[in-house]
């Protein structure tokens, strides 16, 4: 948002913050009043590789449309773009790029207008607002920016867009009917203006937690540790934080000292188990090592938390996966394993660096893992939240490759999510269960340089870009990637052995999952698959 003479504009990208989180708008405009006394975070690396890759998403496509003979007429950014908009569209122009658009308060860029033929004010012809997003599926707010778009081309052709349309990451074209969104689009405006009509230092909202409040985080995390603020409770939602405030209990301590039997409109056992994550991060303050107290499974569901743990197993292994979704189709780079042998922990790793490579690089960790799985078949593949079962099946239905091999390992459970038995099997005293943030229950401090996803993608990135080595052993980049990998694989494994003891000492016994349900006509159906599969020529 900016000042003009007349008052506040807003880009469409104000839609999105406040729809995702109202306190970064209220801060934004708060900086605007008041710009000497908050200052916003630095732009991350990961934010800026962002940026950088959709303009060349934005290029790809006018280079697409130049290629299929369209005519591209690009608004170049000063002060009478609008204007240079308005004429490139009443003239027809067949596709206009980075149109300059306003209506009302709101202004902003539309990456495409594409010239249908509708008749409208502007002649035999009207124009479609589209946009690119480096994203592989369509997401709520690209709705919500399109209509944006939508409605300030309606004040200059006379009515909306039929469609509005995304060109997605991967090149295909996501379109939505425009009537189906538009009129939660003017409920999110209007909301957006509400606030900004009222705005005074006493409307601020609450901040968000776990990294969502923008540019604002640090201020954001400032203001709920100062305020000691509910919202710091691992896993608190903002329903509970208001029937909790509406009972009178207002801060984290206040949770974690209250003596009421009963939270009205709240379950009995979400009141406990939230006051006993407040006690918990109370009594663990800034310890290096927090408090912790291990969750017996419920009576009635037995299955669940440390009863899903299983036995060890000689061919147990953790899998960790480091991904690059800002290529074309996304790109599951490095899958790294340890395993033990000879009493101890090795690490081995395969790289892809194009889906070719991706392709081998799936197969070949597919077929690892079934062959320790066939010299025993009690062995497991652990790994630390959803995302590398996730990867997997993506990866098996890109390539249409090792379903049956697949199927048998979701099937029978051989991958174990060891976040969701921490989750419900052991309460801990700190503010997210990230496995940065639990794992000095286990272990000492990391050392590798990077410390995190988002980190191991600026790194990735900045391989691409240099290019210093084909391999870990010749890159400096990719050897620093290799070894945070492992460090995730190690600490991962330490975590499995750290529960395994506390399901020891607490006599917590495993729980089989049921035998998995025979299917018909899959022998058949996978020689078939086989057959097809093999007439298809392998990618260059």
């Amino acid at each position: 948002m900016k000042k003009e003479e007349g008052g506040l504009i807003y880009p469409p990208s104000d839609l999105i913050n406040f729809m995702e989180n109202e306190f970064i708008t209220w801060m934004d405009r708060y900086f605007l009043e008041f710009p000497g006394e908050v200052q916003p975070d630095e732009d991350r690396e990961e934010d800026k590789i962002f940026q950088k890759l959709g303009y060349q998403h934005e290029a790809k496509l006018v280079q697409r449309f130049t290629q299929q003979g369209h005519e591209v007429v690009e608004i170049q950014n000063g002060r009478d773009s609008c204007e240079r908009t308005t004429s490139a569209i009443s003239e027809g122009g067949e596709i206009v790029y980075q149109a300059a658009l306003r209506n009302g308060q709101f202004t902003g860029f539309s990456d495409f207008l594409v010239r249908v033929t509708r008749p409208s004010k502007l002649g035999n012809h009207s124009y479609e607002v589209w946009d690119t997003k480096l994203a592989r599926r369509a997401k709520p707010y690209f709705v919500i920016q399109l209509c944006c778009y939508a409605e300030m081309i309606e004040a200059i052709q006379g009515f909306r867009p039929e469609f509005i349309r995304v060109v997605l990451g991967d090149g295909t074209t996501a379109s939505f009917k425009t009537d189906d969104y538009f009129y939660y689009y003017l409920s999110i405006k209007d909301a957006l203006l509400q606030q900004q009509a009222s705005f005074n230092l006493g409307t601020r909202p609450i901040p968000l937690g776990d990294g969502r409040n923008g540019r604002w985080e640090t201020v954001g995390r400032n203001w709920l540790t100062s305020h000691d603020h509910p919202r710091l409770v691992a896993g608190i939602s903002t329903v509970q934080i208001q029937r909790l405030k509406a009972a009178g209990i207002e801060t984290l301590r206040a949770l974690a000292e209250s003596q009421q039997v009963r939270i009205p409109k709240m379950l009995d056992t979400t009141y406990h188990k939230l006051r006993h994550q407040a006690q918990l991060q109370a009594k663990s303050g800034n310890a290096e090592v927090p408090l912790f107290e291990v969750l017996r499974p419920e009576v009635d569901d037995p299955r669940k938390g440390l009863a899903l743990l299983p036995p060890p197993s000689q061919k147990d292994i953790v899998l960790d996966i480091e991904g690059f979704p800002l290529v074309d189709g996304g790109l599951e780079y490095l899958f790294g394993v340890v395993y033990l042998e000879d009493g101890e922990l090795k690490f081995c790793d395969w790289w892809a660096h194009n889906p070719a490579e991706e392709k081998k690089a799936f197969e070949s960790v597919i077929d690892w893992i079934c062959e320790r799985r066939r010299t025993d078949s009690a062995m497991h593949v652990y790994h630390y939240a959803p995302y590398e079962e996730t990867a997997l099946q993506r990866l098996m239905g890109k390539y249409g490759t090792r379903e049956f091999e697949m199927d048998d390992l979701l099937r029978n459970e051989v991958l174990i999510d060891l976040y969701k038995i921490v989750r419900q099997g052991v309460r801990i005293g700190t503010e997210n269960y990230s496995l940065k943030s639990i794992e000095s229950l286990y272990r000492k401090k990391r050392t590798t340089q990077i410390t995190g996803g988002g980190e191991s993608m600026v790194f990735y990135e900045r391989w691409l870009a240099t290019r210093d080595g084909d391999t870990w052993q010749s890159s400096a980049i990719l050897k620093e990637i290799r070894d945070y990998n492992c460090d995730d694989c190690v600490s991962t494994w330490q975590l499995k052995e750290w529960l395994r003891q506390q399901q020891t000492e607490y006599t917590i016994a495993y729980i089989q999952p049921p035998p998995p349900k025979k299917q018909s006509g899959v022998d058949v159906n996978s020689a078939l698959a086989k057959k097809l599969l093999a007439s298809i020529p392998a990618p260059p």
